[in-house]
This record gives structure tokens, sequence and C-alpha cells, in this order.
């Protein structure tokens, strides 16, 4: 598990700048405590995240959370998505990514070997809620007139493939395992390709990621 980061934190007052570090903040605890509540009395302090402000900190920081509004956080929750300690989203899907062997499990003796074994279904996320999530967490369903890129496919694509870095679909990383839209001669057709010849040698399933092609009723009828 990756340990969580704490950053340093600046205070800035009539006698200049001070820097709390990490190291400060452990061995320095009555300074420490007394520069936050001079803070706070003065209404300039807000150290920790407001509810629901946790995705505009680092991944790595000690007060990320991957859920943006109470809408998220409400939707997601149980094991189908969760935030694990590391800040990584973990996504149960109803298809895993890895490829598993036959099981050798044998049925049960008052089971007929011809009866299929019921199996209680867990909880899962759809492909298209997966997509829903990617989008949310990249910021893609936010407009921002000055943000013109973000509406290209390579835009999209570079945005995706950084939120991917911090989705798990169980234990396997899902930017290793996506397949994102990409222009003739970019840095995408390589990844794309790295991750296909990946997944062959791992046996992983593939996610793929991209712009569908206009209906044309000559063409398709």
């Amino acid at each position: 598990m990756t340990k969580k980061k704490v950053y340093p934190v600046h205070f800035t007052g009539q006698r200049g700048q001070q820097e709390a570090s990490e190291a400060f903040q452990q061995n320095e605890t009555s300074t420490w405590e007394r520069w936050l509540k001079h803070s706070r009395d003065t209404e300039r302090c807000w150290l920790s995240s407001y509810a629901f402000t946790g995705n505009e900190h680092k991944p790595d920081c000690r007060f990320y959370s991957g859920w943006s509004d109470e809408r998220q956080a409400e939707i997601y929750l149980g094991d189908t998505v969760r935030a694990a300690a590391d800040g990584t989203i973990v996504v149960r899907l109803p298809t895993g990514l890895q490829k598993k062997a036959p099981s050798d499990v044998k049925p049960a003796e008052n089971v007929s070997a011809d009866e299929p074994v019921k199996r209680k279904r867990r909880p899962s996320m759809s492909l298209l809620e997966l997509l829903h999530l990617l989008w949310e967490q990249s910021g893609i369903n936010v407009w921002h007139p000055v943000d013109k890129k973000k509406r290209t496919p390579g835009g999209v694509s570079w945005r995706l493939q950084h939120t991917a870095a911090r989705i798990r679909i169980g234990r396997v990383p899902l930017e290793e395992s996506l397949l994102l839209m990409a222009m003739k001669d970019t840095p995408q057709v390589i990844a794309n390709r790295e991750h296909m010849r990946a997944a062959k040698k791992n046996k992983r399933r593939l996610i793929v990621v991209s712009v569908l092609a206009g209906v044309k009723p000559v063409r398709h009828g």
C-alpha cells in the first residue's frame, strides 16, 4: 500500500512566510497547533478539504478522495466501486480483465453433475457505467470555454489515460488494459500497441473507448 503524503503548509503574515514541513508538523506540535489556531481565528485557514473537494488534491495526498460531489458518493456505494486507501478507485465488472483457467472445483455431493450450480451474483458495474465514471473523473462532463482541446479525440484520450491510472478493475490497473481513440502517428497509437502486446502475453481482456462512426441511412439501410 502506497503511503499517503503529508504536504508542507505555508503561512503568510506580517512576519513573512513560514513553512510547516511534515517533520515540523510531527515534531513541533505546540508551534504547529498555535499557527493553525491563529490562522483559524483570522478565518484564513482551510488546511483540510471541505466536503467533496478531495478530488482537487493530488492522488498521493492524505486528503485526496475520488468523489467530487454527493451524488457520486451515493451512486458508488458498496463493493461495486470503492476508494482504496492509496487513493485508487477499485471497480468490479461482471467479467474481470484477467482471464482465468476453468475451475476445477467439484460440485456438491447432493447436486447432479449435469445440473448447473447456481451462484449468488455479486454487484458489479456495467461497461457503460464504467464509461460514465471515467467521464466524470476526467472532468470531460464539465464545460470550460477556454478548454477546447477537451472535446477533441486526442484531448479526450489524454484525459482518460491519466484517469485510468487511478482506477483498478479488481487487481488489474485499468490503464494497462485500455485502448483509446488515437490519431495516426501519435503517442496513443504506440500506447495502444503496447497494451495489446501486454494483454496477449498476460492473458488479459481489453476495454476499447472510441468515437462511433456516424450512421448513414444509405449505407446501413
